[in-house]
């Protein structure tokens, strides 16, 4: 492997992890959206309890 196909290597390494991270926030986000639906929706439940 020469230098230069490393560094395009390194390159696309930090693209897909930015990727990953980009969609892992965007998950964090709607899972806080969900919970908020949620508990709009069943306000008089605390804390997950099941029933």
């Amino acid at each position: 492997m020469t230098l230069e196909q490393a560094l395009l290597a390194l390159k696309r390494i930090r693209e897909a992890y930015q990727a990953w991270d980009t969609g892992r926030l965007e998950a964090e986000e709607a899972l806080l959206e969900v919970g908020a639906a949620l508990e709009a929706l069943f306000p008089d439940r605390e804390g997950g309890e099941e029933s």
